[in-house]
C-alpha cells in the first residue's frame, strides 16, 4: 500500500498513501535521519525558531543514489512520521519530471 498514489492512478500529481513504515524501523541509518529531522522536521514542527532567527526553513528534499539504496523506504518513514505532523507527501519519480 505505502508506494500506491491515491486513486491508485501511476502518474498522477495526487498526494500518496502513507505507510506505517517509521523512523524507529530503519536500522544502521542513525546519523542521516538526525539530518533529516533537522532538515526536515523540525523546521514543520517549530517554524517559530525559523522565524525568530529570520531564516527561511527548506521547502523539499531531494533524495538521490543508486538503485536500492533505501531512498524509497526513507521517504516512505518520512511520510509516516511528518503525516501526524499534518505534512501531505507527494512522491514523484524521475520519468514524470523529465516529461
Amino acid at each position: 500500500r505505502s508506494g500506491r498514489k491515491a486513486g491508485g492512478k501511476k502518474g498522477s500529481s495526487r498526494a500518496a498513501e502513507v505507510g506505517t513504515m517509521k523512523f524507529r524501523d530503519l536500522g544502521g541509518v542513525e546519523k542521516l535521519l538526525q539530518q533529516v529531522r533537522e532538515l526536515i522536521e523540525y523546521p514543520l514542527a517549530h517554524p517559530e525558531i525559523y522565524a525568530h532567527l529570520g531564516v527561511e526553513p527548506p521547502r523539499g528534499v531531494l533524495l538521490h543514489g543508486p538503485p536500492g539504496s533505501g531512498k524509497s523506504m526513507l521517504a516512505g518513514a518520512m511520510a509516516a512520521e511528518l503525516a501526524e505532523l499534518g505534512v501531505t507527501y507527494f512522491r514523484v519519480s524521475a520519468p514524470e519530471i523529465v516529461s
